[in-house]
């Protein structure tokens, strides 16, 4: 919550937004989406090396992109360093394995 609470998000939002982040809501609520946004974009344009570590089903990265939330590279939403899908890699949280991974491509 200290991360949140440094990118600007009140202190009283930033447990429901975490909550809401990591959990079902995001993807069935469009306000949720556009903070996610705007945090990826604060972090971004602090210089943070962001990767995303998910446990999916191989599709994290297609949803992502496809809600123009975040991408590798160029593309509608804030550009991230990787989206490390632990189907794609075959390593789920909390294997450190995955960290490494992100912590790889995050240079």
């Amino acid at each position: 919550m200290d991360l949140l609470a440094a990118f600007g998000v009140p202190r009283d939002r930033a447990t429901e937004l975490a909550g809401d982040a990591f959990g079902e809501r995001m993807w069935k609520e469009p306000r949720v989406v556009r903070e996610a946004s705007v945090l990826l974009s604060r972090l971004a344009a602090s210089g943070v090396s962001v990767a995303v570590v998910s446990n999916s089903d191989g599709t994290i990265e297609e949803t992502l992109g496809s809600l123009g939330l975040c991408q590798v590279g160029p593309g509608r939403g804030v550009p991230v360093a990787g989206i490390i899908d632990s189907h794609v890699l075959g390593v789920e949280k909390p294997d450190p394995e995955i960290y490494r991974t992100a912590l790889d491509v995050c240079g």
